[in-house]
């Protein structure tokens, strides 16, 4: 679940960057001040999150090679974004649910704290295991 929770989600991230570079719309539109306390700290706090509830009817996977598959497009697709965002001549924002409006670059900047966060998470779970 954890893995295609990070698959989607960065789907939707890179999707939120490519509708920020195709037009200047909420370009003055702000973020929480929580979300530039992380983006200034570049890391989600060290804290347990809540997440949203849907993530917990996610569904698995049918396999470690859709698994794989999934993070070569999502890694490919960052790649891809971040020679867009070096070029971009538009500068819009679209706006994340709980913090607030992201540039392309700050969708950008978001999908790896997030990707941070869940590793931090997941060695959290295993350390607790053993």
């Amino acid at each position: 679940q954890l893995y295609m929770h990070l698959i989607a989600d960065t789907r939707f991230y890179v999707e939120q960057i490519r509708l920020c570079l195709v037009s200047n719309n909420h370009a003055d539109g702000k973020m929480t001040s929580e979300a530039k306390e992380m983006f200034r700290n570049n890391a989600f706090p060290d804290i347990r999150i809540e997440g949203d509830p849907s993530h917990a009817t996610m569904r698995q996977p049918e396999s470690k090679m859709e698994l794989m598959q999934g993070f070569m497009d999502i890694r490919s697709a960052m790649e891809q974004m971040a020679e867009e965002i070096a070029v971009a001549t538009h500068h819009g924002k679209t706006r994340h649910p709980g913090f607030g409006y992201f540039s392309a670059q700050d969708w950008f900047q978001f999908a790896d704290m997030h990707l941070r966060h869940h590793v931090r998470q997941k060695r959290r779970i295993v350390e607790g295991s053993r």
